[in-house]
């Protein structure tokens, strides 16, 4: 046991030795890098409501302000575009109560063109609009539609 723990202390020593007495070295460099990728993500959007009396006379139009707010990557370029939803007729977009009754809307945004994102939140703005004519002779009910807003980077 003895002559174990004197071998043990000896290499010990030798290993110690070598350390404490480094005659050589080298020295390595470790790149670091990180790859941000595009990305585009909506932190709020909202429907459009619309309230109508179809006993007014007015040919006025019925407006409701919508407002989405997306984040994409700095300088990443993008466009906004918004389909003609699920009831669309020859390209017209329309909303559809239980019974089957449509009545039309349009849709107004500002950004159609492409645009350079600063990495702030953006906001888009669209507009609802639904004359009178469109919606005075419409049976009374709730009428929908879905429409899609896409943002392509």
């Amino acid at each position: 046991m003895r002559k174990r723990l004197t071998v043990l202390a000896m290499a010990l020593g030798l290993v110690a030795g070598f350390l404490g007495s480094a005659v050589g070295g080298d020295k390595a460099t470790v790149g670091v890098s990180a790859t941000i990728l595009p990305s585009c993500k909506f932190t709020s959007g909202a429907a459009v409501s619309f309230t109508f009396d179809p006993s007014s006379a007015s040919d006025a139009t019925g407006v409701v302000l919508w407002q989405a707010t997306f984040r994409l990557s700095a300088d990443a370029l993008y466009a906004v575009s918004v389909d003609n939803g699920l009831n669309e007729q020859a390209g017209i977009r329309r909303m559809i109560n239980a019974a089957g009754a449509y009545i039309p809307y349009a849709l107004a945004y500002a950004r159609t063109r492409i645009e350079r994102s600063d990495g702030a939140r953006e906001t888009i703005d669209v507009a609802g609009v639904v004359l009178n004519s469109d919606f005075v002779d419409a049976p009374p009910g709730d009428y929908g539609d879905t429409v899609t807003l896409a943002i392509e980077f």
